[in-house]
């Protein structure tokens, strides 16, 4: 498996532009997996994390899973030069980063009606 692993945790039209937008992005060899993904469960019990349970993007590099903007300003690192300005984002407080991102997951239904995670969290 590659060097980056990055977890989606959908499998709606707009986690998977977003799964494709990373791709292009990003220079190195990256695995893209949903969280319904069996191997995902591999994962889950060979990395034990309690960042498994939260529905977030989740970056698995080493033994160490990452979630949320830091999960994001990880795979930042490694993007083409030429989406590089984009890095300065990052330099604002986690705790803000994190409320943006939240304020995206919960608001994706905007984007994309059909979202599976908002349709779960719609039913509850």
């Amino acid at each position: 498996m590659s060097k980056l692993i990055v977890v989606i945790d959908g499998d709606c039209q707009f986690c998977q532009f977003s799964a494709r937008l990373v791709r292009k992005m990003v220079r190195q060899d990256m695995t893209i997996l949903f969280q319904s993904d069996p191997l995902v469960n591999a994962l889950e019990k060979e990395i034990p994390s309690s960042n498994w349970v939260m529905d977030s993007i989740k970056l698995v590099q080493g033994s160490q899973v990452y979630i949320k903007s830091e999960a994001i300003t990880l795979i930042f690192r490694d993007v083409h030069f030429v989406y590089q300005p984009l890095r300065l984002i990052f330099i604002l407080p986690k705790a803000l980063l994190d409320r943006a991102y939240d304020w995206v997951a919960t608001n994706r239904y905007f984007w994309n009606k059909a979202c599976s995670i908002t349709a779960q969290e719609d039913r509850v």
